[in-house]
């Protein structure tokens, strides 16, 4: 409830002190539904691709621009799928789930706010391309390695404890 009123009281402080930029931020949040910025034909392309290579994906260069550099489709969902096919989308769902697991093997106030966190990056995937972001990813391995190793030494000392 704590947590809830300071959010509230964050939003409030934000509005009184600058009601233009909250209004210009309304108005923009208002619209994301109906305006795609171009994303909807960027994931057709991506469905087609998929659906012409639908094991393997078409690779990692699977869309290119004009001079030959990497572009992305602005969601990993169908970047994966169009890259990496069903194996790719079959990886990252594993992917997510054993990250998952580790993050709430012990369910504690900063494994829940590391999860909330990986939910919340996952959301932003639908709209850009985090997992195939070199800081993103390196921070992200960075973390779940630490917090593996946490529950292995927490288990650990719990084994200790109950022996």
């Amino acid at each position: 409830v704590l947590n809830v009123f300071a959010i509230l009281l964050i939003i409030a402080a934000v509005i009184s002190s600058n009601m233009d930029l909250f209004v210009a931020i309304y108005d923009r949040f208002r619209v994301l539904l109906f305006d795609s910025s171009g994303r909807m034909d960027l994931y057709q392309e991506a469905i087609n691709q998929f659906l012409a290579h639908p094991l393997l994906g078409a690779g990692i260069y699977a869309r290119l621009d004009e001079t030959g550099g990497l572009r992305m489709y602005h969601n990993t969902i169908l970047h994966t799928a169009a890259s990496f096919g069903i194996l790719g989308l079959l990886a990252l769902g594993w992917q997510f789930v054993v990250s998952f697991q580790i993050m709430m093997h012990q369910i504690k106030t900063k494994t829940t706010i590391l999860a909330l966190s990986l939910l919340f990056a996952n959301l932003h995937g639908m709209v850009d391309n985090v997992y195939y972001m070199p800081q993103f990813m390196i921070l992200f391995f960075v973390i779940l390695a630490v917090t593996e190793v946490s529950n292995q030494h927490y288990d650990r000392t719990l084994e200790r404890a109950l022996s």
